[in-house]
């Protein structure tokens, strides 16, 4: 199909008309340029919105409209715009010409991913928190980190997570996660550091997460005496963390277990007889001490008893004895 349109101008200087035909038998063809012109990202990404110009050229009628598509309908181009849209995309562009000629799409692939991955840590093991927000863990506490690089449409793909890294207390030696991990060391606050970064080479922000090692078991005592007694007598058992995580509960066997939460429990025996009695104390992560005994608990509520003859029995058998004897 050929094109045409025709040119009024004036010629002469009374005036007058002169009409060309021109004939018009190309599709017009549209440039596009990307700034910057290669990607930015690694891999082929891109990690900050390109800039899209498109540019026609129609050797006769001239450019009436530039188009361009993301996949969801033509929208006419006026102005070079900043393409933000994440993913693997296609931008197919065409122009038309005056005489209603239209250009066979073209389009560019591109990869776009301007968001960082997001990295969560968990804990797995003994995890306690107390009050004011302080976060305690034990040396048997694994530290789990999960990392993901999603758009916020699911139906988008970005360019996915390379690596997770982590540290902690400063070491400046970043360590490539690849199982959980627990904290070694003395006890004491410890800052975990961790990030990930993606394919694109979108880097995540640091993240910091406090938490205060607690490896040493409370520590408790008891105020049996190991004597005698001749009332019910009750024996408590106190308990003390120190600087870590606190008491949870004192467990004792006072011929069966019990548990008591806190940081004291008391044990009343009221038979007579000489009883045991055993405790050890557990804090909130799980660290537990040693077994230990108190001293007997001896109870004796009978008086004593005197037992034999009277004194008037025994004079009257002196009385009667016979001390004679023959000559």
């Amino acid at each position: 199909r050929v094109g045409h349109f025709i040119n009024d101008s004036w010629v002469g200087d009374s005036g007058g008309t002169v009409r060309n035909i021109i004939f018009d038998y190309l599709s017009p063809r549209t440039q596009i340029y990307l700034a910057p012109a290669n990607p930015d990202g690694a891999d082929g990404w891109y990690v900050n919105a390109p800039l899209v110009t498109l540019s026609a050229t129609d050797d006769a009628s001239g450019i009436e409209r530039i188009e361009y598509n993301l996949g969801l309908e033509w929208q006419s181009y006026s102005v070079p715009f900043l393409l933000s849209q994440e993913g693997e995309i296609t931008i197919q562009y065409r122009a038309v010409d005056r005489v209603g000629r239209v250009e066979e799409a073209q389009e560019l692939n591109l990869k776009i991913d301007q968001t960082p991955p997001a990295t969560e840590l968990s804990t797995d093991g003994p995890h306690y928190e107390d009050e004011g927000g302080q976060v305690f863990v034990s040396p048997q506490t694994g530290f789990g980190l999960e990392s993901g690089d999603a758009n916020a449409d699911p139906a988008i793909s970005v360019s996915g997570v390379l690596g997770t890294y982590y540290q902690y207390n400063g070491s400046g030696e970043e360590v490539i996660y690849e199982e959980p991990f627990s904290l070694e060391g003395k006890d004491g606050e410890y800052e975990i550091e961790y990030s990930s970064t993606d394919v694109a080479g979108n880097a995540e922000p640091t993240n910091f997460q406090t938490v205060y090692l607690d490896s040493a078991p409370p520590v408790s005592f008891d105020d049996s005496d190991g004597e005698w007694h001749n009332e019910d007598v009750t024996v408590t058992v106190t308990a003390d963390d120190g600087e870590g995580s606190g008491v949870q509960k004192i467990v004792y066997d006072d011929g069966e277990e019990n548990e008591i939460f806190g940081d004291q429990a008391q044990a009343t025996f009221t038979d007579e007889g000489v009883h045991e009695l055993s405790y050890y104390a557990v804090d909130n992560v799980e660290n537990t001490e040693a077994q230990k005994e108190t001293a007997p608990i001896k109870i004796d509520k009978t008086p004593p008893t005197i037992t034999g003859a009277s004194t008037e029995d025994h004079k009257a058998k002196i009385g009667s004895a016979n001390f004679g004897h023959e000559v």
